[in-house]
């Protein structure tokens, strides 16, 4: 890319002015307030736009710094530049009201956008930042910032990953933690749900909890009162069964007595009979010993027969005074036997109410039980968020190995560089991670910091063009805005040199005349480009 003509209509001090570049090296040379600043802002301003700050910060903005002097509201310029081999047209307005931008191709009319990013590609892909790091050196600005470092890394990462550095590694890992971090909210409300499920059944079985502990209190109640009724019927049913067995033991003997009674009396009417009639007819003694046996017979059975009606009659009486002051009665015996079936009834009631609710209890710790176990859900959601880290960390790992060999690249080109622009006085530089640099000069390693500040600015500027050669394709132009204040005569003579060598376009802003007369000296016009 080269720049080819500014037009600034209204920016800052100017005014319809028109600068013209027709060769690689310029100088634009000024006193202080000459407008230097003015122009380099200006060619900022149109290649990556210039916003308004808000607040106290829009009073001390580039936009407030060089709005136009005589004619605020109308804040514009133009420039035509060639990239890719065509001619290209950039027109923008700044102020507020009016703020657009037009982009053109001037070969074949094509007409592009520059809010869609046209112009970002005809740049290369660089921003404002990345521009500021490599490609323009401002006063008193030469070291690079952290800006650099981190599109360094990035562009390392990408590509030695993947071939190509279009492709953005940091966004892709922003990509996979935001991912990652949506899963894991995920994860999160599928818990906080599970969780908030298990609380509310966890609540449910404490309401069942009180229910069993009220339902066992009235258990044992019914249990006792059940009980008590039982034996009270079971006092009754005693009662009447000893009553019958009496009757039965007095029946026993009275039929003992009757049957005996009859022998009794039969053995003594033969008896009798027996002992007559032996008296009478003079029967042999063996006779008469029979019939007094038979008399003796009689007697003893009616003996006998007396006892059982003494005993059958002494029963009967127990019997009779048992039923007339013990007998509970029909009535009272069914009363009993009612009042115990209610109460066996309600025992048994609050027996199956008290099953069910533990069968209840039991099915909701199974509930709970299972709201805490993982979901295919949230297996799925763990294996992707697994999956995600895993994916970072190889991309993460993959980016420190290419950033390493990308590191050793940066350095060989800064390397090359300086060793140019000190006449070979520092052939190695080595720059870290951080930026952190140092150089060797006789194999002897010497940091930056200690190091006089013009070989640092020259450390500077060997990295920014080693990272600007490395970052972009396109030949961006560099600018130089009062860069080299601390450059001695011999290395802005080498740093000159090593410039006028470059396939690319030069701006170089000065309040000294000595880069006009150095560029004018022979050697560079035989070895360099020439054209200043």
């Amino acid at each position: 890319m080269r720049i080819k003509e500014l037009h600034i209509k209204h920016f800052g001090k100017f005014t319809d002015t028109r600068i013209v570049f027709p060769g690689q090296i310029h100088v634009i040379y000024g006193e202080n307030e000459y407008g230097k600043s003015t122009i380099y802002a200006f060619i900022k301003a149109m290649l990556f736009g210039m916003e308004r700050g808000r607040g106290r910060a829009a009073q001390k903005d580039e936009f407030s710094r060089y709005e136009p002097w005589d004619n605020p509201g109308y804040y514009s310029g133009s420039m035509r530049f060639t990239s890719g081999g065509r001619n290209f047209y950039l027109e923008r307005r700044f102020d507020k009201s009016g703020k657009n931008a037009v982009l053109f191709c001037e070969d074949d009319g094509e007409e592009m956008s520059v809010d869609d990013g046209d112009l970002q590609m005809l740049l290369g892909g660089m921003t404002l930042a990345s521009f500021e790091n490599t490609a323009a050196i401002g006063r008193l600005s030469a070291k690079p910032g952290q800006e650099l470092a981190a599109e360094l890394k990035n562009y390392a990462a990408n590509y030695y990953a993947s071939g190509s550095s279009e492709l953005d590694l940091n966004r892709a890992l922003d990509i996979l933690q935001a991912r990652k971090k949506s899963v894991e909210q995920e994860i999160r409300q599928h818990w906080e749900l599970k969780e908030k499920e298990q609380d509310k059944i966890r609540l449910q079985i404490q309401y069942v909890d009180g229910d069993l502990k009220k339902l066992q209190e009235e258990l044992q109640t019914a249990d006792a009162k059940r009980t008590a009724a039982e034996k009270k019927l079971n006092r009754i049913k005693n009662k009447e069964n000893e009553i019958k067995e009496t009757k039965a033991f007095a029946d026993k003997k009275l039929k003992e007595f009757s049957g005996r009674i009859l022998w009794g009396i039969l053995f003594l009417f033969i008896g009798m009979a027996g002992v007559g009639i032996c008296e009478k007819a003079e029967l042999p003694a063996y006779m008469s010993a029979l019939a007094v046996f038979l008399l003796g017979a009689g007697v003893v059975v009616t003996v006998i027969a007396l006892i059982a009606l003494f005993r059958g009659l002494r029963a009967w009486i127990i019997s009779a005074k048992k039923k007339r002051t013990e007998d509970p009665g029909p009535e009272e015996l069914a009363e009993k036997e009612e009042d115990y079936e209610r109460l066996d009834w309600e025992y048994k009631r609050i027996l199956e109410q008290w099953r069910d609710k533990e069968a209840l209890r039991n099915n909701l710790l199974e509930q709970e039980e299972d709201a805490g176990k993982s979901t295919d859900a949230a297996v799925r959601l763990e294996t992707t968020r697994k999956a995600l880290e895993l994916a970072q960390r190889q991309m993460k790992e993959s980016a420190e190995l290419m950033t390493q060999e990308f590191g050793l690249r940066l350095n060989r080109e800064a390397s090359r560089i300086l060793t140019e622009v000190t006449d070979g006085a520092y052939t190695r530089l080595s720059v870290d991670e951080n930026l952190e640099m140092a150089v060797y000069g006789q194999e002897q390693r010497i940091p930056a910091e200690r190091l006089s500040r013009g070989t640092v600015e020259q450390i500077y500027f060997s990295l920014r063009m080693a990272a600007l050669d490395i970052l972009y394709d396109e030949k961006i132009p560099v600018i130089f805005d009062d860069a080299f204040v601390f450059y001695d005569e011999k290395r802005l003579k080498s740093t000159l040199k090593w410039l006028s060598s470059l396939d690319r376009q030069v701006i170089i802003f000065t309040c000294h005349r000595r880069e006009e007369v150095i560029l004018h000296e022979d050697y560079i016009a035989e070895e360099g480009n020439g054209d200043y």
